[in-house]
């Protein structure tokens, strides 16, 4: 008997009471205690820290499956989301857009809703309606202020999701039998109850679609929807870098080429072939009502199976991430300009430039409109050469003297 041991002297005089002192080393292994035998509620606070676990104490090989999932590790795990503004904090252009019967319009950045021939007519707007308690100032609103009918057999009304280009699929190893599963959170709101579609859409040489529904169960009461969508074998990327690899696209109504298909939701299938089943019956005719309105924030897509808490970035991180696809420097109007370069000396006919950097590096050579210009004997200026880090502007003086001019810009290389 080891000598700390208890006697049974001990024992018998109603010592009972065992201390660590009691138990010889390594008397207790993990084989003699019972499964389930130690619980988190049974260890007092600080019981178990790291300096009192040994090197290699904890490993892989004695963890048992499923032990450590995202959903068990607390805080924010940092870069999970896919999508970029899923908050709606950005609104670059413009915070309302009306009278919408085509597409695509954009308020929220890389949000982009579409519409055609009578499909009806909307506002969208960057909204301050949000679900309670959940860290959202955001969300972007969809409002129909003209009721369609949907006869145009082709005219579809959805909204594009913040598009990935190729390079940023590559990690989901689709075309190979490792392809990802993603996982697409939102918050939403409707006006109504109806079932929408969320199509996750490739977009490459070979265009394939998943089809996953969800029901608005109770009318204008925020709802969280998760979807968690296979990976697909069947696609590969092989176009550039910077083109469109995968979307998500959120479907509100169509005419009858995008319904009365054979439906099957969670299956890849050719997008040509798909089309016909997009929604469910006749659809859920959003916008054939001028009631009707749907809200949609906190929009997550993950590579995994599981959702976590929504990812909030810092605003001015959304603000970057944004103009990699479109900028907007200085203001519609008042004297907020980006540029101004004064003390010219203008000779009539003569050209003045200057060399203008983007704020980042830009996914393609942008399209570029320079609007709130004012100037004095020299021109309004015009981008005669652009690429993804910049661009030059050229202005032509008008008359002879000392003049300036000075502008605003938009940089546009969306997806």
């Amino acid at each position: 008997m080891a000598s700390n041991a208890k006697t049974i002297a001990e024992l018998l005089n109603g010592d009972v009471t065992v201390t660590a002192t009691d138990i010889a080393n390594d008397a207790v292994t993990a084989d003699k205690i019972a499964t389930g035998a130690v619980v988190a509620d049974g260890l007092g606070t600080g019981a178990v820290t790291a300096t009192k676990l040994g090197a290699g104490a904890v490993t892989n090989a004695k963890l048992g499956a499923g032990a450590v999932t995202v959903n068990k590790v607390s805080g924010n795990l940092g870069r999970r989301n896919m999508i970029i503004n899923g908050a709606m904090k950005i609104a670059q252009r413009v915070a309302t857009v009306t009278g919408i019967t085509s597409g695509p319009a954009m308020t929220a950045d890389r949000f982009g809703f579409y519409t055609g021939s009578s499909g009806g007519t909307y506002t969208l707007s960057q909204s301050d309606v949000v679900p309670s308690g959940e860290g959202f100032q955001n969300s972007l609103k969809v409002d129909c202020t003209t009721a369609g009918n949907y006869s145009t057999t082709g005219t579809g009304t959805f909204l594009r999701c913040s598009a990935f280009e190729i390079q940023d699929c590559a990690r989901l190893a689709y075309g190979t039998s490792g392809a990802k599963k993603l996982t697409v959170s939102f918050w939403t709101r409707a006006s109504y109850t109806g079932t929408f579609t969320a199509l996750l859409v490739t977009h490459d040489s070979a265009q394939r679609n998943i089809i996953k529904t969800f029901t608005i169960a109770s009318a204008d009461t925020w709802q969280k929807v998760v979807l968690t969508y296979d990976g697909d074998t069947g696609s590969t990327f092989t176009g550039p870098d910077t083109n469109m690899g995968i979307t998500i696209d959120i479907w509100m109504g169509g005419g009858s080429t995008w319904y009365g298909g054979s439906q099957t939701d969670g299956v890849w299938r050719a997008r040509s072939t798909h089309n016909s089943s997009i929604l469910e019956g006749n659809g859920t005719g959003f916008g054939t009502n001028t009631s009707h309105d749907f809200y949609i924030t906190g929009v997550q897509v993950e590579q995994n199976d599981t959702a976590t808490d929504f990812e909030h970035l810092s605003a001015g991180e959304d603000l970057s991430l944004c103009q990699r696809y479109f900028v907007r420097v200085g203001a519609d109007t008042g004297t907020d300009y980006n540029f101004q370069m004064r003390g010219l000396n203008c000779v009539s006919g003569g050209t003045f430039y200057n060399n203008e950097k983007f704020p980042t590096t830009m996914r393609a050579g942008p399209t570029v409109s320079i609007f709130n210009a004012n100037n004095s004997r020299a021109g309004n200026p015009t981008a005669t050469s652009t690429s993804i880090n910049g661009m030059r502007l050229d202005s032509t003086c008008v008359s002879s003297g000392m003049g300036y001019y000075r502008y605003c810009y938009t940089a546009d290389a969306e997806l």
